[in-house]
């Protein structure tokens, strides 16, 4: 009996730490209005205050393309209607976490509290694009706000979802657990995004 209880302990704490602070509607199911997803901030979210956007242009809760659940997540790189000379192509942007615009009116993303050091990254994703764009996704963790851990991938397009499985063991530049994440996804990763590139990720 006693060996019993062992093996469940173990079990038991081995399934509860691999399930340890995982980030806040990581699956996208759940969104506040048809261009925020719960916990997580995206370009709408902050030029909505300056330009007054009412409707989704970048960010959008798909429901009929998704691999788990019931949802996915689909960022679109676009214009904004009458401020294109004044913003130009825009890409499909999602953090966790909060954001503002700094002076320049340039998106500044910030993460969450986090405590926890990941030993791998884990999503699914799907990228069409009408011209060569590749997308990206981005982990970064800090402690007091310097760098624990950073790591970027470029998303080639696919139009099959793509099974993403990154382990980041070794990848800590220090013994530092973290107190913050930020975990972002991006339509367009590069200096000419291409109207229409689209990014779902589950």
């Amino acid at each position: 009996m006693k060996g019993k209880f062992t093996i469940l302990a173990v079990f038991l704490a081995s399934f509860l730490t691999s399930f340890a602070q995982q980030p806040p509607n990581g699956s996208f199911e759940n969104f506040s209005d048809p261009f925020t997803p719960v916990g997580w901030i995206g370009v709408e979210d902050l030029s909505q205050n300056i330009l007054g956007l009412q409707s989704s242009i970048f960010t959008f809760q798909d429901t009929t393309t998704f691999t788990k659940g019931s949802a996915s997540i689909k960022l679109v790189t676009d214009t904004i209607p009458h401020y294109v000379q004044l913003v130009g192509v825009i890409p499909g942007i999602i953090s966790l976490g909060t954001g503002m615009l700094d002076i320049n009116n340039n998106p500044v993303f910030f993460g969450i509290p986090f405590n926890y050091r990941p030993d791998s990254i884990i999503f699914d994703y799907k990228l069409t694009s009408p011209g060569l764009d590749t997308a990206g996704a981005q982990l970064t963790l800090t402690r007091h706000d310097s760098a624990v851990f950073y790591h970027g991938l470029l998303l080639a397009p696919d139009s099959n979802w793509v099974h993403m499985a990154v382990s980041l063991t070794g990848g800590y530049s220090n013994s530092n657990f973290p107190d913050n994440i930020q975990i972002q996804f991006v339509a367009s990763y590069g200096n000419n995004p291409v109207i229409g590139t689209t990014l779902h990720v589950d």
